[in-house]
């Protein structure tokens, strides 16, 4: 079946090959379409995390690429250790589908105080 959720990466090792990296820092996300953009965004945050495994002699991170703060920090929760999750931006599509299988406790605030 279909994932909840568009473009979940994890990688195995830290020294694993950049794929397909781009180095065009002047282009706005704001110029392509939403899918577009995601796909975009994705691959940075993919070689950021490569250059942050790089430098630090092997430390790990996980990245969440969402519509929204708080989206992509529950999506960065999603693939530890070491992965990376997107969301995409439709609500019927991508969001909820990511979230409804979610315990409420998830969402940041919700739940016993």
């Amino acid at each position: 079946s279909k994932s909840p959720y568009n473009n979940n990466t994890k990688d195995s090792e830290c020294e694993q090959q950049q794929q397909g990296s781009n180095n065009n820092d002047d282009v706005s996300l704001m110029a392509y379409s939403p899918s577009v953009a995601l796909n975009m965004a994705s691959k940075v945050v993919q070689e950021m995390r490569h250059k942050v495994c790089q430098a630090t002699g092997g430390l790990t991170c996980s990245a969440g690429i969402a519509p929204n703060f708080l989206l992509a920090k529950i999506a960065s929760d999603r693939n530890k250790p070491n992965g990376q999750v997107a969301i995409g931006p439709s609500h019927q599509e991508d969001i909820v589908p990511f979230l409804y299988p979610l315990p409420t406790r998830k969402v940041g605030g919700i739940g016993r105080v």
